[in-house]
């Protein structure tokens, strides 16, 4: 399933057909239509009901008009419909069963991204917000909609979660901005409390580096520091 982007219930409609004219109907390739969504990108969770094609990993022949079962599938061509690229396939499936596996599976997988981030980071704080305090100054010959608008937020640390021992304080910088390049970015403001996985990087505009948390996994709120703990204690990385 994690290899999976799109995990589905469908009716075979057709054997050797496609819905797509850029992908000519082979001995591989199926239409099918969708009963059930499991997983899908954000973009396609509205496919119950279509008809898409899929190219199975065998022939199409062995799939009957009217049968149904569980595709397992990865994206393979978009138009005025879709096509994937089967992965596995089950003709047995218990839907309530495989709602709380997707979702198993959805957790896990999110949890394997943040270790991922823990894994590269400088330092992963538990703390507060103190301050907020913009950094750029901005030239308005020369400022545009890219611009990030960094500034600084002093973290009051309640505990080092990894990194930096016995440290009282850190300073994150982030962008401001809520430009399409900047707008993912976490935004902080005093008060504001959690845990936060940091990196030093460089700041794009200005000539300095500093300990940024620019990814959306890169910040979570107060309750799920037992989990961020969690992931931390499965990891060679933890210097606590």
């Amino acid at each position: 399933m994690r290899q999976s982007e799109l995990v589905f219930t469908a009716r075979v409609e057709k054997v050797g057909a496609s819905t797509l004219p850029e992908l000519p109907a082979s001995n591989a390739t199926v239409v099918v239509a969708i009963d059930r969504v499991f997983k899908a990108p954000d973009v396609l969770q509205m496919l119950s009901g279509r008809s898409i094609t899929i190219v199975t990993r065998d022939k199409a022949s062995a799939l009957r008009p009217g049968e149904s079962a569980l595709f397992l599938a990865r994206g393979l061509m978009y138009g005025r419909s879709i096509a994937v690229l089967e992965v596995g396939r089950e003709s047995d499936v218990d839907p309530q069963e495989m709602t709380r596996h997707a979702a198993e599976e959805g957790e896990a997988a999110h949890d394997d991204l943040i270790r991922a981030r823990i894994a590269a980071a400088d330092v992963v704080v538990t703390g507060k917000v103190m301050s907020v305090t913009p950094i750029q100054e901005v030239d308005p010959l020369t400022v545009s909609e890219h611009t990030p608008m960094w500034a600084v937020a002093r973290i009051q640390v309640t505990v080092v979660e990894k990194g930096i021992p016995a440290v009282n304080e850190v300073d994150v910088a982030y962008p401001q901005s809520r430009d399409v390049v900047w707008y993912r970015a976490p935004k902080f403001s005093v008060g504001q409390e959690g845990v936060w996985i940091l990196r030093r990087q460089a700041l794009r505009g200005l000539e300095r580096e500093a300990l940024t948390a620019l990814d959306p996994l890169d910040f979570h709120p107060p309750d799920a520091v037992q989990r961020i703990r969690r992931l931390i204690g499965g990891s060679d990385t933890t210097n606590r």
